[in-house]
């Protein structure tokens, strides 16, 4: 990975846990489920064929929609992603 990249993705090494957390209480909890049937609608649509989510971040998305594959700039928080069942690479 180059440099620019790495100083680019240091706020999601740094935050991720917090990023995460956000969805446990409200109002992430709320947002969280909006999203999730949103994007939902949208898999039904495309018939469930979405196997990689590029942005991966902590998987909490991946996890919660089904996608097996992740993709991430950010190593750190593929730990989440990984926990969550999410077969991860770290990546530009």
């Amino acid at each position: 990975m180059g440099k620019t990249r790495r100083r680019d993705s240091r706020p999601f090494e740094l935050l991720y846990r917090k990023y995460d957390a956000w969805y446990n209480a409200e109002p992430g909890r709320s947002l969280f489920a909006i999203e999730s049937r949103a994007l939902r609608r949208v898999m039904e649509e495309l018939s469930n064929r979405i196997a990689l989510e590029i942005g991966v971040g902590s998987g909490r998305f991946a996890a919660a929609l089904g996608v097996r594959f992740g993709l991430d700039t950010a190593i750190r928080p593929l730990e989440l992603a990984r926990r969550r069942g999410i077969v991860c690479a770290a990546g530009e």
